[in-house]
C-alpha cells in the first residue's frame, strides 16, 4: 500500500509541477499520469504476487487480496491526511484525493 501511494504522489507531483509551468497542457498531463499510475500499478502488483505468491505472507483469494489492499490504501491515505496537515499542508490535496479515489472504487 505504501509503495502504490508512493505511486499517487509521484504522479500528482508531476501533473502539478506541469500545470503551473504549461496550464493549458494540465489535461493532458493529468491523463498521462493517470495511464502511468495504472501502469506502474499493474506491474508493481503483479511482481508483488510473482514474489509473494506460495509464501506464508500470501493471501490465495482474490477477494480477500483485494479488500485487504483497499483497507491498507484507505489506512494509508488517511494517515498520509494527517501527516499532510501537521507538515505540509499545501500536500493535502494529494491524499485527500487518495481517500476520495478508495473509497468510490468498486471493491
Amino acid at each position: 500500500a505504501g509503495m502504490i501511494r508512493s505511486f499517487a504522489y509521484a504522479a500528482d507531483t508531476a501533473t502539478q509541477s506541469i500545470a503551473l509551468r504549461f496550464a493549458d497542457k494540465m489535461g493532458a498531463a493529468t491523463d498521462y499520469a493517470s495511464n502511468w499510475r495504472k501502469a506502474v500499478d499493474a506491474a508493481f502488483l503483479g511482481a508483488y504476487e510473482a514474489a509473494a505468491k506460495g509464501t506464508a505472507a500470501w493471501v490465495a483469494d482474490a477477494g480477500d487480496r483485494s479488500r485487504l489492499l483497499r483497507f491498507h490504501l484507505l489506512t494509508r491515505a488517511l494517515y498520509e491526511i494527517v501527516y499532510e496537515a501537521n507538515n505540509r499542508p499545501d500536500w493535502i490535496g494529494t491524499p485527500a484525493r487518495g481517500v476520495i479515489e478508495i473509497l468510490e472504487t468498486k471493491a
